[in-house]
């Protein structure tokens, strides 16, 4: 098995949750957040670490902040986090920090678990995704969140849906 798997592994055996989102911007509600990368990326973070049913608490989150576009590394930004962050379950978060990944080893793994993510999703390949998919189980509201609208929930279920980085452009 590769380094990768191997990581994998490592982590699915490990004590930790994992936490994933994912949307197909296509069909956001909102046009704001379909139309501004950093807005539906803040967004998205907020939900993963808001909607938690009260599981998180006092945690020390570090955001990958390499995507210059999506987020800038000023204080308020770590300030707006945790304050979305706490607003639903009080000290879910004590502390917010953007951190660069080639400096961290934690965000290098979040990326290797968002990559077998995210090939499990597109192909349908999950052999590295197996390896941690039982830590992405929610005690609560099941492991999926459905964030789609209709339209993509019949188009799923018509093998109709085509996911957005496999569209010509």
């Amino acid at each position: 098995m590769k380094l990768g798997g191997a990581l994998l592994r490592v982590v699915g055996e490990s004590d930790c949750r994992i936490r994933i989102i994912s949307a197909d911007k296509r069909f956001i509600y909102k046009k704001h957040l379909r139309q501004n990368p950093a807005a539906l990326k803040s967004y998205l973070i907020r939900m993963l670490l808001s909607e938690h049913d009260g599981t998180i608490s006092d945690a020390k989150i570090f955001i990958d902040g390499k995507d210059t576009k999506g987020f800038s590394t000023e204080r308020s930004d770590e300030d707006y986090f945790l304050r979305m962050c706490n607003r639903k379950y009080e000290n879910t978060a004590n502390q917010i920090r953007f951190v660069d990944s080639k400096e961290n080893v934690g965000i290098q793994v979040a990326d290797l678990v968002a990559g077998a993510c995210r090939s499990a999703l597109d192909c349908g390949k999950n052999e590295l995704f197996s390896l941690v998919e039982p830590k992405t189980r929610r005690k609560v509201g099941g492991t999926n969140w459905d964030f789609t609208t209709k339209e993509v929930r019949n188009a799923i279920a018509e093998d109709k849906y085509v996911q957005p980085w496999r569209m010509k452009k």
